[in-house]
């Protein structure tokens, strides 16, 4: 079974070739599942406890989908407890987050559970919703000892970035759009000079909506 939006409650029976109809089951829920942001800026997935098999649910399988290009990967298996935060990192580099929760069963008596497609309840898909997180550094020192090479904003939860550097003459030094801008602190191929450097900052967020920074950086030698 899978749920959509909302939550419902349900019965169901089915018809044989014969054409007869069996009885009614027992009422049953679909699962709900909501997503969004902790406090520490982890994506926090709720649901709803399904209530159906009589040996009640053994685990919820949790899944999540980046892109249409890619099929939804496991991330967890969670017992005895309807949330789970994705702390597996800040999600960058992405369409979109999706989210859905999958209830399975005991496959018998013993204990044992079935990681299976044959038994199952599917929660509606959810995708996250929110602005992009971004933090930019106000320096950086491209002196090849491997810290601090290169002015690289982080951002988390964002579909693609615009990132353009001016030099104090007002000559745009690099312009690029990538989900991970970066500069390395050359103009023309050659070593920029030390300085102050201004920064615009164009980054779309998970809700499409685009955000500007704008700002300086300090190149060091």
């Amino acid at each position: 079974m899978t749920s959509k939006s909302k939550q419902y409650y349900v019965k169901s029976s089915y018809k044989n070739e014969c054409g007869e109809t069996s009885n009614k089951t027992k009422i049953c829920n679909t699962i709900q599942l909501k997503v969004h942001l902790n406090d520490q800026h982890f994506p926090l997935l709720d649901w709803e406890e399904y209530n159906y098999w009589p040996s009640g649910v053994h685990a919820y399988l949790i899944q999540r989908k980046v892109s249409d290009d890619t099929p939804y990967a496991d991330l967890a298996l969670i017992f005895d407890k309807t949330s789970y935060t994705d702390n597996t990192a800040l999600l960058e580099c992405m369409d979109y987050a999706e989210y859905r929760v999958i209830a399975k069963p005991y496959a018998n008596k013993v204990g044992h559970y079935s990681l299976t497609e044959e038994v199952q309840s599917i929660s509606n898909s959810v995708r996250l919703l929110c602005d992009p997180l971004v933090y930019i550094p106000t320096a950086f020192t491209p002196d090849g000892n491997r810290l601090n090479e290169t002015f690289r904003p982080n951002t988390s939860y964002c579909k693609n970035s615009y990132l353009e550097v001016y030099n104090s003459y007002g000559e745009k030094v690099i312009g690029t759009r990538d989900c991970l801008p970066e500069w390395d602190g050359t103009y023309r191929e050659v070593d920029a000079p030390a300085g102050v450097y201004m920064y615009v900052l164009k980054v779309t967020g998970l809700n499409d909506k685009e955000k500007v920074y704008t700002g300086t950086v300090t190149l060091l030698r």
